[in-house]
């Protein structure tokens, strides 16, 4: 038993240093009034990025959690405009409750050159539960109050912690009419997918898949196209 602790601490230490990692991507702040002067023209973006413990499962040569890499450096690198996005991550083990989730950053608080450099090599580390529904709750928190607004979720399928992220997206898109929150999938199982497109039909937003490599780009461009 002792023995299983000492593991799930380690995990769970490597888990930290993988969203310290996102936040040191962060660490370099666009000079003041940025975010401002470009949340005129563009619609504020929060990417939820889940690297929770199912995202470890083997996906053609690696695991799901790197596509989640590749994806996110393609997605921020063709993201209209110059406005930066803010991040959430899912990921790591709680000190209670039930997942780990990790605000990052608010759309244009973090310069796009440094983004755009240092993603590709970002490693994630897959561990965890999956508190979606929450993760939305939180992301939409780091959206200024009003507007037009996107969410994106990069996710491999449900929630794990009970919650409803259906719910917790139609009563988001209620509350605020210009909120669209658009999916990613992951996954290639029905179940995950049919929960992502679920959440992104709530959520007045676009459904997405990535796993095949033959659509990836056209899955890119048409997120793209989405977050205008």
């Amino acid at each position: 038993m002792a023995k299983k602790i000492v593991i799930q601490r380690s995990v769970s230490a490597r888990a930290g240093v993988a969203a310290m990692l996102l936040v040191a991507i962060a660490s370099a702040p666009n000079h003041p009034g940025f975010a401002e002067e470009l949340l005129a023209n563009n619609p504020p973006v929060v990417l939820i990025l889940d690297a929770s413990g199912s995202m470890e499962r083997a996906f053609r040569r690696g695991a799901r959690v790197d596509l989640l890499r590749r994806f996110l450096a393609d997605l921020v690198a063709n993201m209209p405009g110059r406005l930066t996005p803010g991040f959430l991550y899912i990921g790591g083990y709680a000190l209670s409750g039930c997942g780990r989730t990790v605000p990052l950053a608010r759309p244009g608080e973090v310069d796009r050159a440094v983004l755009r450099a240092r993603l590709p090599s970002l490693e994630l580390l897959a561990v965890g539960k999956t508190p979606l529904a929450r993760a939305l709750a939180e992301a939409a928190s780091l959206l200024p109050p009003q507007g037009p607004a996107r969410l994106v979720l990069l996710s491999d399928g449900d929630d794990t912690c009970g919650g409803d992220p259906v719910r917790t997206a139609r009563a988001l898109v209620r509350k605020r009419p210009g909120l669209r929150i658009h999916t990613v999938s992951l996954t290639r199982e029905p179940d995950g997918a049919l929960a992502l497109a679920a959440v992104a039909a709530a959520g007045r937003g676009r459904y997405h898949e990535v796993f095949f490599e033959e659509a990836y780009e056209h899955t890119l461009r048409r997120l793209v196209e989405a977050l205008h």
